[in-house]
Protein backbone atom coordinates (compact mmCIF):
# COMPACT_ATOMS: atom_id res chain seq x y z
CA UNK A 1 0.00 0.00 0.00
CA UNK A 2 2.81 2.41 0.87
CA UNK A 3 4.38 1.97 -2.59
CA UNK A 4 1.04 2.65 -4.26
CA UNK A 5 0.56 5.85 -2.27
CA UNK A 6 4.02 7.10 -3.33
CA UNK A 7 3.58 6.22 -7.00
CA UNK A 8 3.94 9.21 -9.32
CA UNK A 9 1.24 10.18 -11.79
CA UNK A 10 2.07 11.72 -15.15
CA UNK A 11 -0.28 13.49 -17.53
CA UNK A 12 0.34 13.80 -21.25
CA UNK A 13 -1.84 16.21 -23.21
CA UNK A 14 -1.85 16.83 -26.93
CA UNK A 15 -4.23 17.96 -29.63
CA UNK A 16 -4.57 17.79 -33.37
CA UNK A 17 -6.64 20.31 -35.32
CA UNK A 18 -8.30 19.01 -38.48
CA UNK A 19 -9.71 21.56 -40.90
CA UNK A 20 -12.49 19.24 -41.96
CA UNK A 21 -16.18 18.94 -41.15
CA UNK A 22 -17.55 16.35 -38.71
CA UNK A 23 -19.26 14.59 -41.60
CA UNK A 24 -15.87 14.10 -43.27
CA UNK A 25 -13.85 13.20 -40.18
CA UNK A 26 -16.25 11.02 -38.18
CA UNK A 27 -16.29 7.98 -40.51
CA UNK A 28 -12.50 7.67 -40.33
CA UNK A 29 -12.27 7.69 -36.53
CA UNK A 30 -15.41 5.56 -36.16
CA UNK A 31 -13.85 2.76 -38.19
CA UNK A 32 -11.94 0.48 -35.81
CA UNK A 33 -9.71 -0.71 -38.65
CA UNK A 34 -8.16 2.77 -38.81
CA UNK A 35 -6.73 2.42 -35.29
CA UNK A 36 -3.76 0.69 -36.87
CA UNK A 37 -3.18 3.66 -39.18
CA UNK A 38 -2.94 6.16 -36.31
CA UNK A 39 -0.80 3.96 -34.02
CA UNK A 40 3.03 4.10 -34.27
CA UNK A 41 4.22 0.99 -36.15
CA UNK A 42 6.79 0.09 -33.49
CA UNK A 43 3.91 -0.74 -31.11
CA UNK A 44 2.86 -3.58 -33.44
CA UNK A 45 -0.83 -2.83 -32.97
CA UNK A 46 -3.23 -5.64 -33.90
CA UNK A 47 -7.04 -5.91 -33.80
CA UNK A 48 -8.10 -9.33 -32.54
CA UNK A 49 -11.85 -8.96 -33.13
CA UNK A 50 -12.88 -10.36 -36.54
CA UNK A 51 -13.39 -7.70 -39.19
CA UNK A 52 -15.49 -5.90 -40.26
CA UNK A 53 -16.73 -4.56 -36.93
CA UNK A 54 -20.21 -3.04 -36.71
CA UNK A 55 -19.91 0.03 -34.50
CA UNK A 56 -22.85 0.62 -32.15
CA UNK A 57 -23.60 0.84 -28.43
CA UNK A 58 -22.45 -2.40 -26.86
CA UNK A 59 -19.82 -3.26 -29.49
CA UNK A 60 -16.69 -4.73 -27.90
CA UNK A 61 -13.28 -4.62 -29.58
CA UNK A 62 -10.25 -6.70 -28.56
CA UNK A 63 -6.76 -5.65 -29.60
CA UNK A 64 -3.15 -5.95 -28.54
CA UNK A 65 0.18 -4.25 -28.99
CA UNK A 66 3.74 -4.65 -27.79
CA UNK A 67 5.51 -2.13 -25.59
CA UNK A 68 9.25 -2.78 -25.28
CA UNK A 69 8.51 -6.32 -26.43
CA UNK A 70 5.88 -6.92 -23.73
CA UNK A 71 2.46 -7.97 -25.13
CA UNK A 72 -0.46 -5.90 -23.80
CA UNK A 73 -4.10 -6.73 -24.49
CA UNK A 74 -7.11 -4.41 -24.34
CA UNK A 75 -10.84 -4.77 -24.55
CA UNK A 76 -12.95 -1.66 -25.08
CA UNK A 77 -16.70 -1.15 -25.39
CA UNK A 78 -18.70 1.49 -27.24
CA UNK A 79 -20.95 3.12 -24.63
CA UNK A 80 -22.16 6.09 -26.69
CA UNK A 81 -22.79 6.17 -30.42
CA UNK A 82 -24.11 9.41 -31.94
CA UNK A 83 -22.82 9.78 -35.52
CA UNK A 84 -21.56 12.11 -36.82
CA UNK A 85 -21.18 14.02 -33.53
CA UNK A 86 -19.49 11.75 -31.03
CA UNK A 87 -18.84 8.28 -29.74
CA UNK A 88 -17.37 7.03 -26.48
CA UNK A 89 -15.41 3.88 -25.85
CA UNK A 90 -14.27 2.74 -22.41
CA UNK A 91 -11.66 0.23 -21.35
CA UNK A 92 -13.15 -3.00 -19.99
CA UNK A 93 -9.82 -4.77 -19.59
CA UNK A 94 -6.39 -3.28 -19.96
CA UNK A 95 -3.43 -1.70 -18.21
CA UNK A 96 -4.99 1.59 -17.16
CA UNK A 97 -6.71 2.39 -13.87
CA UNK A 98 -7.95 5.91 -13.24
CA UNK A 99 -9.84 7.36 -10.27
CA UNK A 100 -12.61 9.61 -11.58
CA UNK A 101 -14.33 10.79 -8.42
CA UNK A 102 -14.16 10.69 -4.61
CA UNK A 103 -16.54 11.34 -1.70
CA UNK A 104 -16.28 11.08 2.10
CA UNK A 105 -18.95 9.43 4.21
CA UNK A 106 -20.26 11.91 6.84
CA UNK A 107 -18.27 10.36 9.69
CA UNK A 108 -15.02 10.96 7.80
CA UNK A 109 -13.83 7.41 8.41
CA UNK A 110 -14.59 6.05 4.95
CA UNK A 111 -13.69 7.42 1.53
CA UNK A 112 -15.42 6.18 -1.62
CA UNK A 113 -13.52 6.28 -4.92
CA UNK A 114 -15.01 5.65 -8.35
CA UNK A 115 -12.57 4.42 -10.96
CA UNK A 116 -12.00 3.02 -14.42
CA UNK A 117 -11.79 -0.49 -13.03
CA UNK A 118 -15.28 -1.96 -12.65
CA UNK A 119 -15.74 -1.00 -9.00
CA UNK A 120 -16.27 1.66 -6.36
CA UNK A 121 -13.69 1.22 -3.62
CA UNK A 122 -14.29 2.05 0.05
CA UNK A 123 -11.18 3.04 2.01
CA UNK A 124 -10.45 3.28 5.72
CA UNK A 125 -9.14 6.83 6.17
CA UNK A 126 -7.54 6.15 9.54
CA UNK A 127 -5.54 3.04 8.65
CA UNK A 128 -5.27 3.82 4.91
CA UNK A 129 -6.40 0.36 3.82
CA UNK A 130 -9.09 -0.95 1.49
CA UNK A 131 -12.25 -1.83 3.45
CA UNK A 132 -14.41 -3.24 0.68
CA UNK A 133 -15.27 -3.05 -3.00
CA UNK A 134 -18.69 -2.32 -4.50
CA UNK A 135 -18.85 -4.12 -7.88
CA UNK A 136 -19.85 -1.95 -10.81
CA UNK A 137 -20.06 -2.19 -14.56
CA UNK A 138 -17.03 -1.20 -16.60
CA UNK A 139 -16.34 2.40 -15.51
CA UNK A 140 -17.63 4.40 -12.53
CA UNK A 141 -18.12 8.10 -13.14
CA UNK A 142 -19.21 10.15 -10.18
CA UNK A 143 -19.81 8.99 -6.61
CA UNK A 144 -22.05 10.72 -4.08
CA UNK A 145 -22.92 9.97 -0.45
CA UNK A 146 -26.30 10.83 1.08
CA UNK A 147 -26.10 13.31 3.99
CA UNK A 148 -27.06 10.56 6.49
CA UNK A 149 -24.33 8.28 5.13
CA UNK A 150 -26.78 5.46 4.44
CA UNK A 151 -26.67 5.52 0.63
CA UNK A 152 -23.89 5.58 -1.96
CA UNK A 153 -24.81 6.66 -5.49
CA UNK A 154 -22.63 6.21 -8.56
CA UNK A 155 -22.94 6.26 -12.33
CA UNK A 156 -21.81 3.09 -14.07
CA UNK A 157 -21.04 2.67 -17.75
CA UNK A 158 -22.99 -0.42 -18.66
CA UNK A 159 -25.52 -1.14 -21.38
CA UNK A 160 -27.72 0.65 -20.58
CA UNK A 161 -25.84 3.32 -18.62
CA UNK A 162 -27.33 3.61 -15.14
CA UNK A 163 -27.09 5.24 -11.72
CA UNK A 164 -26.83 2.75 -8.85
CA UNK A 165 -28.04 3.46 -5.30
CA UNK A 166 -26.17 1.20 -2.86
CA UNK A 167 -27.24 0.67 0.75
CA UNK A 168 -24.29 1.04 3.13
CA UNK A 169 -25.92 -0.95 5.96
CA UNK A 170 -27.08 -4.01 4.02
CA UNK A 171 -24.25 -3.72 1.49
CA UNK A 172 -26.68 -4.30 -1.36
CA UNK A 173 -28.19 -2.39 -4.27
CA UNK A 174 -31.27 -0.39 -3.31
CA UNK A 175 -32.22 0.75 -6.77
CA UNK A 176 -30.89 1.14 -10.29
CA UNK A 177 -31.99 4.19 -12.30
CA UNK A 178 -31.75 3.95 -16.10
CA UNK A 179 -33.94 6.85 -17.25
CA UNK A 180 -31.79 9.60 -15.75
CA UNK A 181 -28.12 8.69 -15.86
CA UNK A 182 -25.95 11.70 -15.14
CA UNK A 183 -23.20 12.17 -12.56
CA UNK A 184 -25.15 11.96 -9.28
CA UNK A 185 -25.30 14.45 -6.40
CA UNK A 186 -27.49 14.52 -3.30
CA UNK A 187 -29.26 17.68 -2.13
CA UNK A 188 -28.22 18.93 1.34
CA UNK A 189 -31.32 17.39 2.97
CA UNK A 190 -30.97 14.12 1.04
CA UNK A 191 -34.49 14.25 -0.44
CA UNK A 192 -33.33 14.84 -4.02
CA UNK A 193 -30.73 13.19 -6.22
CA UNK A 194 -29.42 15.03 -9.27
CA UNK A 195 -29.10 13.01 -12.47
CA UNK A 196 -28.87 14.59 -15.91
CA UNK A 197 -32.33 15.71 -16.96
CA UNK A 198 -34.03 15.70 -13.57
CA UNK A 199 -33.92 15.82 -9.80
CA UNK A 200 -35.21 12.43 -8.71
CA UNK A 201 -36.58 10.93 -5.53
CA UNK A 202 -33.82 8.61 -4.24
CA UNK A 203 -36.42 6.30 -2.71
CA UNK A 204 -38.39 5.71 -5.90
CA UNK A 205 -36.10 6.74 -8.74
CA UNK A 206 -38.89 8.86 -10.20
CA UNK A 207 -38.42 12.46 -11.33
CA UNK A 208 -39.63 15.05 -8.83
CA UNK A 209 -38.31 18.11 -10.70
CA UNK A 210 -37.75 17.60 -14.45
CA UNK A 211 -35.37 20.11 -15.99
CA UNK A 212 -37.22 22.38 -18.37
CA UNK A 213 -34.24 23.15 -20.59
CA UNK A 214 -31.80 20.63 -21.99
CA UNK A 215 -28.07 20.89 -21.34
CA UNK A 216 -24.98 18.84 -22.19
CA UNK A 217 -24.01 16.12 -19.74
CA UNK A 218 -22.61 17.59 -16.55
CA UNK A 219 -18.96 16.97 -15.71
CA UNK A 220 -19.45 18.20 -12.13
CA UNK A 221 -22.38 19.14 -9.92
CA UNK A 222 -22.88 21.17 -6.73
CA UNK A 223 -25.89 22.20 -4.64
CA UNK A 224 -25.92 25.48 -2.74
CA UNK A 225 -25.80 25.07 1.04
CA UNK A 226 -29.47 26.05 1.40
CA UNK A 227 -30.46 23.63 -1.38
CA UNK A 228 -32.21 26.27 -3.48
CA UNK A 229 -29.72 26.30 -6.36
CA UNK A 230 -27.87 23.70 -8.38
CA UNK A 231 -24.75 24.38 -10.45
CA UNK A 232 -23.55 22.12 -13.27
CA UNK A 233 -20.27 22.23 -15.17
CA UNK A 234 -20.06 21.27 -18.84
CA UNK A 235 -17.54 20.76 -21.60
CA UNK A 236 -16.51 23.85 -23.56
CA UNK A 237 -15.87 25.88 -20.42
CA UNK A 238 -19.50 26.58 -19.51
CA UNK A 239 -21.49 26.27 -16.30
CA UNK A 240 -25.19 26.58 -15.57
CA UNK A 241 -27.16 27.62 -12.50
CA UNK A 242 -30.55 25.98 -11.99
CA UNK A 243 -33.55 26.54 -9.74
CA UNK A 244 -34.08 23.40 -7.66
CA UNK A 245 -37.75 24.29 -7.11
CA UNK A 246 -38.69 24.67 -10.79
CA UNK A 247 -35.91 22.96 -12.77
CA UNK A 248 -35.35 26.07 -14.89
CA UNK A 249 -31.93 27.33 -15.97
CA UNK A 250 -31.32 30.70 -14.35
CA UNK A 251 -27.98 31.51 -15.98
CA UNK A 252 -25.32 30.20 -18.37
CA UNK A 253 -21.85 31.27 -17.30
CA UNK A 254 -19.12 31.90 -19.86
Amino acid sequence: MQNRLNMKTYTFETQTILTKSLQEVFPFFANAENLDRVTPPWLKFEILTPLPIEMKVGTKVDYRLRLHGIPIRWRSEITEWDPPHKFTDVQLKGPYRYTDSIAFFPDGRTLATGCFGQCTALWDTENHVLKSVVPAGNVVRGVAISPDGECLAFKQWTVPISVVLWDAASRSVRRTITRYTGRPAFSPDGTLLFCDGALVNPSTGEAKVPFREGAPEATDVAFSIDGRLLATAHGGGTARIWSVATGTCLAVLW
